[in-house]
């Protein structure tokens, strides 16, 4: 009988670990993704988290530039490094943009400060991005949301219709690549 979760591909599945935010709200003077927790940092904690997956044929980081002696201090084997933009999605372009010619079909991006995905999560978004073109995992909202506009409450929000997304999230390359694309080719004209 066939595992619901196999994920023996027949794809090219490729992984991005965005590492290159300002850790700002960390307020320390370790970069998040360099933090160190039980001998490892956490980039190399999200990486190992991944190891298990032989259908992961091709691992990019992320990383920012203001980091890159922290990055290269460590052995993270054959991974390719890019250096990350001034926002999350400009990254991230820049991570598919580099990756567009080796044949990727699918792509998972991940956020390394969050470096512990449930073997069971990761498996099933690999699972159902075989015949879906978007796989994001999210959870729901327990706890009463409002809306804020000058440090005044003016509205309840409807919580059973929330809910806050996690990565990683799955993709087919071409699709996110041209929605990334779409949307940073305009900011380039206008620099």
């Amino acid at each position: 009988m066939l595992n619901k979760y196999n994920t023996n591909l027949k794809m090219s599945l490729f992984l991005i670990l965005l590492a290159a935010g300002d850790s700002k709200r960390l307020k320390s003077g370790t970069p998040k993704p360099f933090y160190n927790i039980n001998d490892k940092t956490l980039l190399e904690h999200s990486l190992s988290a991944f190891k298990s997956f032989h259908e992961i044929k091709k691992t990019v980081v992320v990383y920012n530039s203001k980091h890159k002696k922290n990055l290269d201090k460590l052995n993270l084997g054959h991974v390719i490094k890019v250096n990350g933009g001034k926002t999350r999605q400009e990254s991230t372009y820049k991570a598919l943009k580099r990756i567009r010619n080796m044949n990727c079909k699918k792509v998972l991006i991940h956020d390394c400060a969050r470096p512990s995905p449930s073997i069971k999560m990761v498996k099933n978004i690999i699972y159902h991005l075989k015949k879906n073109h978007a796989v994001i995992p999210v959870i729901k909202a327990n706890d009463a949301t409002k809306r804020v506009e000058k440090n005044i409450i003016f509205k309840n929000i409807q919580r059973n219709s929330l809910r806050f997304s996690q990565t990683p999230q799955g993709f087919t390359f071409k699709k996110i690549y041209k929605k990334h694309k779409k949307i940073y080719l305009p900011m380039m004209v206008k620099k």
